[in-house]
């Protein structure tokens, strides 16, 4: 049981009890638990999972850096082919497709952060790949 369910619970019994400033105190520290947000790699986190848990996660984990490159690259494209008819066009589509460029871009740093020349090679030939297929 997490530290945050374990409040939970705490937090319920001082409802039952109507024991609100203890309800309150307790409130306080999970909004503090909550905020604190524990940064920690895949590699980390991988060595404590089993043989399918560990392929499963490095399943989904391509899967977010590769959606994310397609989206990325779409963004840009899309944002290029309408300046063509005009400087000024404000699409809204482009105006949050530029809010998540810079987001997504975040994320596929992470596969050149690695500093590996032949896995981000590897990455970018699967993403346009994939975008061949999507186009």
């Amino acid at each position: 049981m997490t530290d945050l369910q374990k409040l939970d619970i705490k937090i319920s019994k001082a409802l039952r009890k109507r024991n609100y400033i203890e309800c309150n105190k307790l409130s306080a520290q999970k909004k503090v638990l909550m905020q604190a947000k524990e940064q920690i790699s895949l590699a980390k986190v991988i060595e404590e999972l089993t043989d399918k848990e560990k392929k499963e996660s490095l399943r989904l984990m391509n899967k977010t850096f590769i959606l994310s490159d397609l989206l990325y690259g779409t963004a840009i494209e899309f944002e290029s082919y309408l300046k063509k008819f005009g400087k000024s066009i404000d699409i809204e589509a482009v105006s949050q497709a530029k809010k998540a460029v810079k987001l997504l871009h975040g994320i596929t740093k992470n596969v050149d952060d690695l500093k590996d020349d032949e896995l981000s090679e590897d990455f970018g030939e699967k993403c346009d790949s994939i975008s061949l297929v999507v186009d």
